[in-house]
């Protein structure tokens, strides 16, 4: 389950972000019977934010290396980025 969504076979380049990828069948919410009820405001709150964040950044860039947990749980621990501010 952790490594479904980044499965090479179901999407190019699964190790990249892609907010316009389509189609885009992560499994980050559960799925069928099994979906977070929060699933749709937790999307709301995620684009609010990115929005807003996009909105007061002029730029922004990697500083240093991403590293990642790994299995069970998936996703960065360390994300060094630099944000300039419009």
């Amino acid at each position: 389950y952790g490594a479904a969504n980044v499965d090479p076979i179901a999407f190019d380049h699964p190790e990249k972000m892609n907010l316009e990828r389509r189609p885009n069948k992560h499994l980050g919410f559960g799925k069928g019977t099994h979906i977070c009820a929060g699933a749709p405001l937790a999307r709301l709150q995620m684009r609010a934010f990115i929005e807003e964040l996009l909105r007061r950044t002029k730029s922004f860039r990697l500083t240093g290396p991403v590293t990642r947990m790994t299995w069970p749980h998936y996703g960065p621990t360390s994300l060094p980025v630099e944000i300039e501010p419009v």
